[in-house]
């Protein structure tokens, strides 16, 4: 096997006292699994995160035997419901090919949930038919995963810590190790990291601008690290062109400066509820 097969991946590489060290945060270089005949067993060992926008990852293959090596792909996934069975664009039984060729595993997440899974997918390449002698590589992925839509098909804000690797340019740090959606934050949330419901209101006022914005950056204009002042001086998203006047103000009665004064979501959905009305009203 290992003089015989060669497979790379999508992966990092950097020298590191001039010993070759492997990082695999986002998948943009190219790494050899088996390089001059020998199995990369480094490699081999990391488990490598997928982000939640990459829904597939590639392999590139070749058989260096002058015969046929019969392989057998398995793919185990434990999370059906976050990550239904993956997919590929191979047989999963065949001949390793003679000439370079890469191959791709759909990982495609189904929204219903939001998990980090784990991936194992099995190389098995038989080296001698009569003998049955094989041999394995074994790769490991930690897919991850978004709930986007619940049983009832309804859409579901992303969690802030999983949506880092799908939007990582709307993160920030503010100078305390911890990346955050300063621009999705509610005041008290910035000032002193609390999360409840009125802050989840918040954003979900911003996330309502954004609708109506076609997915404009909320407060492109304002640097990060001037947030807090911003919005403690009582400033605010400004009103969409064609926004009615009465769906902004539901949106800045979800900013209010202190948490106690925001609407539940019971109360949102009633305002929202009574705004369609008023909107159905003549058509």
């Amino acid at each position: 096997m290992t003089k015989n097969v060669k497979m790379g991946s999508n992966a990092e590489a950097t020298q590191i006292n001039r010993r070759p060290q492997r990082f695999f945060g986002r998948l943009s270089a190219e790494i050899y699994y088996v390089r001059e005949g020998q199995v990369n067993e480094y490699a081999l060992h990391f488990t490598v995160p997928v982000p939640a926008d990459v829904e597939e990852i590639s392999f590139t293959w070749q058989s260096l035997a002058k015969k046929h090596l019969p392989y057998r792909i398995n793919i185990v996934s434990p999370d059906l419901i976050a990550l239904p069975k993956p997919s590929m664009n191979i047989s999963w039984q065949g001949e390793i090919p003679e000439h370079i060729e890469t191959f791709a595993i759909g990982l495609r997440c189904s929204g219903r949930e939001s998990a980090e899974v784990d991936v194992t997918i099995t190389v098995e390449v038989t080296l001698d038919q009569l003998t049955g002698n094989a041999t394995e590589l074994v790769f490991r992925r930690k897919k991850i995963c978004l709930m986007r839509i619940d049983d009832q098909l309804r859409v579901k804000l992303a969690d802030n810590s999983l949506s880092r690797d799908l939007f990582p340019s709307d993160y920030y740090c503010l100078g305390d190790s911890e990346n955050r959606p300063i621009k999705w934050l509610a005041l008290e949330s910035i000032q002193f990291k609390q999360f409840n419901e009125a802050s989840d209101t918040w954003a979900f006022g911003v996330l309502m601008w954004e609708l109506c914005t076609l997915a404009r950056q909320p407060y492109a204009e304002v640097d990060p690290f001037e947030m807090e002042h911003y919005l403690r001086d009582g400033y605010r998203l400004s009103q969409p062109i064609n926004c009615p006047d009465e769906l902004f103000a539901i949106m800045a009665y979800c900013w209010t400066m202190l948490p106690m004064e925001r609407p539940s979501f019971e109360k949102l959905q009633i305002c929202l509820q009574d705004f369609y009305a008023q909107l159905t009203r003549y058509v």
